[in-house]
């Protein structure tokens, strides 16, 4: 859901700043995905649903599937 959340208001970054640019003869290219990322990248902390993983520890999804159910198992048990 995140996922899809991120896309349309991306897309609707892109369709406002197009405007904005358009009046001083700019394409926005990048700049509004950049814009998105940001504020979704803020907003980690305050979403308990969304598990940060460091960027070593990245591989397939397949093993962060197992590692996240691995880590549930634990903390019930705990």
């Amino acid at each position: 859901m995140l996922t899809v959340t991120a896309a349309v208001s991306g897309t609707l970054a892109t369709v406002a700043l197009d405007n904005v640019f358009a009046v001083f003869g700019l394409a926005p290219l990048t700049f509004p995905f950049t814009i998105t990322v940001w504020v979704y990248c803020l907003l980690m902390g305050s979403m308990p649903n969304v598990v940060p993983v460091a960027i070593p520890a990245l591989s397939t999804p397949e093993d962060h599937l197992r590692r996240v159910n691995l880590s549930r198992r634990v903390v019930s048990t705990v």
